[in-house]
């Protein structure tokens, strides 16, 4: 299971808009569609069983959007918007977090996928579950091992996670950007547990579907 949800996720990368640093401006990333962002937008600080991260596109981390929109039995969809930070190299990590709602199937608005990103507090939970809205988030290690907030228990009953605030690009259609403050469990495959507490992320949320 792990090695196929790494395949998805190697192709999400791939497949996204990689924001990288311009030498010539390095103050600033381009969100690949002419619009210029300062580098504050894309940063996420936090501390990850123990160890502090800075993730951010001057520290080496690339930028990458993730969206899908996955069928359900129901006839509904699972429409998912996220972003991901990504260390280059074999021993790399990487942290994804993804925005989930229920929705009728195709034709979403504008309106339906910034409402993704509203003000209010959120739950972390699993991606298609009993719950029709939610967020939920990866971590890939060093060992190429992924840990989730729905993987093992998916126990979140000390997590907490919110967006502080959230803008749409000026000019730009279905580019959001979105300041993300969260606490949160993930676990692997075998059930055991890792702590991500003290989080921030910045970043923009460009949506293709």
């Amino acid at each position: 299971m792990r090695t196929s949800i790494l395949a998805v996720l190697i192709l999400w990368v791939m497949g996204g808009c990689i924001y990288g640093v311009d030498p010539t401006t390095p103050e600033d990333q381009n969100d690949g569609n002419g619009t210029v962002l300062p580098t504050t937008y894309f940063n996420f600080t936090g501390n990850i069983h123990n160890v502090n991260y800075n993730m951010n596109p001057n520290s080496g981390y690339g930028y990458a959007n993730v969206n899908s929109a996955i069928g359900l039995q129901n006839g509904n969809e699972l429409l998912q918007i996220g972003a991901l930070f990504a260390e280059p190299g074999t021993n790399s990590s990487s942290l994804r977090i993804v925005f989930h709602k229920e929705v009728g199937p195709g034709g979403y608005t504008t309106a339906e996928l910034y409402d993704l990103f509203s003000l209010e507090n959120k739950k972390f939970n699993f991606p298609g579950g009993i719950e029709p809205e939610g967020v939920h988030l990866e971590f890939v290690d060093e060992n190429g091992e992924l840990w989730a907030t729905y993987l093992g228990s998916g126990d979140q009953e000390v997590s907490d996670v919110r967006v502080l605030a959230r803008g749409e690009m000026e000019g730009v259609d279905r580019v959001f950007y979105a300041d993300i403050r969260f606490n949160c469990t993930v676990y692997n495959e075998l059930g055991s547990e890792m702590r991500i507490s003290s989080a921030r992320w910045k970043g923009s949320f460009k949506a293709t579907i």
